[in-house]
């Protein structure tokens, strides 16, 4: 078995364009209830790292675990009772046929049960989960996503963008969308588009669209005889690289 590094993300969407998801202190309450290392261990099994924020590990400007959240219940537990949300039912969607993304959940729901939100688990088939996740027409969703860029331009205005349709949280935030403007006419490594991203990446981890979950390993089965695959930023595989040893 192959197994390696990888910048996909695995996350959980929260709904930031209706009640009671919209409210930022729920969301951030929501985001110290986690208990990260344990879906790491239980549902990963090791074959992934923890995400901290919108731009993973390994890509150019992250700030990997300088930012992000870590699970702290008495915090949770503060900010969920000193927001809006009056203790009605968030429900956790996710494609039945991914049965990782039903453990995140299941998971997920014990853990806002222990900071006062009640969560119900919604699961759905791989068609409806993509059509009502297009038209965020979902509560929390349970997800992955990998840019085929590594460019935190890219990787940014695939979900965060205002009203992009990859935004699936119904996420806004005029410094982020600015960060994205100006990036795409800025060189790499100037030092002010490395602020700009930087910036934006502390700006998204407060206002915590999404639950920052982990980078699951790409993994694909393989003989030990055959030799040359390359694992791509696409994770794409090209057969024509590959021999058999010998």
């Amino acid at each position: 078995m192959l197994s390696a590094a990888s910048q996909n993300v695995a996350i959980v969407g929260m709904n930031n364009g209706r009640a009671p998801l919209s409210d930022k202190a729920l969301r951030q309450g929501i985001s110290y209830a986690v208990d990260y290392d344990r879906i790491l261990s239980q549902v990963f099994q090791g074959e992934a790292e923890r995400l901290y924020g919108p731009v993973p590990k390994g890509a150019a400007t992250s700030l990997g675990d300088t930012i992000g959240y870590k699970q702290d219940v008495d915090k949770a537990k503060q900010l969920v009772s000193g927001s809006g949300y009056g203790g009605g039912t968030i429900k956790i969607a996710f494609d039945n046929s991914k049965g990782l993304h039903e453990q995140i959940a299941v998971l997920l729901r014990s853990q806002l049960s222990a900071v006062g939100v009640t969560a119900e688990l919604e699961p759905l088939t791989s068609a409806v989960f993509s059509e009502r996740k297009a038209k965020k027409d979902l509560d929390m969703y349970v997800d992955e996503s990998l840019a085929w860029i590594n460019d935190p331009d890219y990787i940014l205005s695939l979900t965060f963008q205002c009203e992009v349709y990859g935004n699936y949280a119904d996420y806004c935030s005029p410094v982020v969308d600015d960060a994205i403007a100006k990036g795409w006419a800025m060189e790499a490594t100037d030092p002010a588009r490395v602020a700009l991203f930087e910036n934006a990446q502390r700006v998204l981890v407060d206002d915590a669209p999404w639950l920052f979950l982990a980078q699951p390993n790409y993994r694909m089965a393989m003989s030990s005889q055959v030799q040359g695959f390359v694992v791509r930023q696409n994770e794409v595989p090209f057969y024509y690289d590959l021999s058999l040893q010998g």
